[in-house]
């Protein structure tokens, strides 16, 4: 479910000068869902303690951090996964793979419309752009309240206090189902 969401613009999830500036959607899982991504990416990643961007059990996806030179947008990122066998890290890049490890702040983030198209992930996820149109309510926002489905890739780095830590880098959402209006 969407709490907070800033994706078609770079803004930061706490108000203040120095916060970061980026295009993010903060979203609670279904409650089985943040055990079983602790322990995958633990796995992954071989590590038993990691720091996230989580609080009051919402998870923050986001671009890149703004660059303060940054002034024009790039194109959108089709979405393209790996099919097949795993790869290693080292050996997969954003070109042999297709897709972005994290978008920049000025890229756009697809926001499609998965309300009312039936689509299946398994045969139709390198083709969303073809598939479902785009979200355009709500100037292209996901409402809070809403339930979407968040794709994005994890990247593992030392935090300011040399603690492990991971990253949720967004690539796109799809917005399934809106709260009741009122």
């Amino acid at each position: 479910m969407a709490v907070q969401s800033s994706v078609t613009e770079v803004s930061s999830v706490v108000k203040s000068e120095k916060a970061v500036k980026h295009k993010f959607i903060t979203a609670i899982p279904h409650g089985q869902e943040i055990e079983r991504l602790a322990g995958v990416i633990g796995m992954v990643f071989h590590k038993s303690e990691l720091k996230t961007q989580i609080r009051a059990d919402a998870i923050t996806f986001g671009t890149k951090s703004q660059s303060p030179q940054s002034t024009q947008s790039s194109q959108a990122v089709q979405p393209r996964f790996l099919t097949g066998g795993s790869r290693s890290f080292a050996s997969t890049s954003a070109a042999s793979s297709g897709a972005a490890d994290a978008l920049n702040a000025d890229d756009e983030v697809p926001v499609y419309d998965g309300r009312t198209t039936n689509f299946d992930l398994d045969t139709d996820i390198d083709d969303l752009d073809n598939v479902l149109p785009r979200y355009d309510d709500n100037n292209g926002e996901p409402p809070n309240g809403a339930c979407v489905l968040i794709a994005y890739t994890v990247s593992q780095f030392l935090d300011k206090v040399k603690a492990d830590a991971v990253g949720f880098n967004l690539q796109w959402v799809v917005v399934v189902g809106e709260p009741e209006a009122d």
